[in-house]
């Protein structure tokens, strides 16, 4: 009896030691729009899933992106502007934002996506 209580025991110090695993969402970005003369700065946001698009309370977190002219062709093709690593399985929403170099928002873009395992979602 001892030695079942022992390994009841072991076993829920092992099961209560275990963590959701952690994963990355990497955001890519493709648009033909000019880094450099028609956007000068990009912007990724995670929100927890059923954010509102008016409410920023439910960002979790931001990553900046400074672009240049000679960025235009890694643009086209998709280029890589955030890895949230330390994500969790699950759904979230992820926001796109593309600034004129005037500080105006030029183009904005949201989209749903499901985190399982390392996850990647292009945004065109």
């Amino acid at each position: 009896m001892r030695l079942l209580t022992l390994l009841l025991l072991s076993l829920l110090l092992v099961i209560s030691g275990c963590t959701t695993p952690q994963q990355t969402l990497s955001v890519d970005v493709v648009t033909d729009l000019t880094p450099g003369r028609e956007f000068d700065r990009a912007e990724v946001k995670l929100f927890v899933a059923g954010s509102s698009r008016r409410i920023n309370s439910e960002e979790l977190r931001t990553i900046g992106f400074t672009a240049d002219y000679g960025d235009a062709a890694s643009f086209s093709r998709g280029r890589r502007l955030a890895d949230f690593a330390g994500v969790a399985n699950g759904p979230y929403v992820v926001r796109v934002r593309l600034y004129r170099p005037s500080g105006a928002v030029l183009a904005e873009r949201w989209s749903s996506v499901v985190v399982r395992d390392s996850t990647r979602v292009a945004i065109g």
